[in-house]
């Protein structure tokens, strides 16, 4: 279950501990993903409409941009010019 300590649109949260929030919902779920324009888009596939869910409302917390599609979520990243990862904002 997501944590209800994670506030609407957290842009304090790290890339790193984001990361683990999402693997810790996503515990076993296959994940494709591509580099592309200067953003990594990361493809979640869901067999349990249940985990991907909680991997939506997890990104819906954080401000994230997503698209939901019939059994995947996609997310995108994009590296600042420090070379730190950020969620790109919806």
């Amino acid at each position: 279950m997501v944590k209800d300590d994670l506030n609407k649109n957290d842009w304090s949260l790290t890339f790193e501990e984001f990361w683990k929030h999402l693997r810790k919902e996503a515990e076993g779920v296959k994940m494709d993903v591509l580099f592309e324009a200067g953003c990594l888009e990361m493809q979640w596939s869901f067999s349990e409409q249940r985990t991907k869910l909680r991997v939506i409302k997890l990104l819906q917390q954080c401000g994230a941009k997503y698209q939901e599609g019939h059994s995947s979520v996609c997310f995108w990243i994009k590296t600042d010019k420090h070379g730190q990862m950020n969620l790109v904002p919806a």
